[in-house]
C-alpha cells in the first residue's frame, strides 16, 4: 500500500494519517501567506488531480 500515491483535495485531510503517500494542497493563513512555490505546488497538484479524474 505504501507504493500507492493518493492525490486528493482538502476534503480528505484525515487520509494523510492513514496513508503516508497522500498529497493535499498546502494550507495557508493570514499569518503565513502563500509563497510562489506553494502556489506552483498547489496548481500542479490540482492539474494532476484533474487528469486522474478524467
Amino acid at each position: 500500500m505504501s507504493e500507492t500515491v493518493i492525490l486528493a483535495d482538502k476534503g480528505y485531510q484525515g487520509l494523510q494519517k492513514i496513508h503516508s503517500n497522500t498529497f493535499l494542497p498546502i494550507k495557508t493563513s493570514k499569518n503565513n501567506p502563500k509563497t510562489s512555490k506553494i502556489k506552483i505546488f498547489n496548481k500542479n497538484l490540482f492539474r494532476i488531480f484533474l487528469i486522474k479524474l478524467k
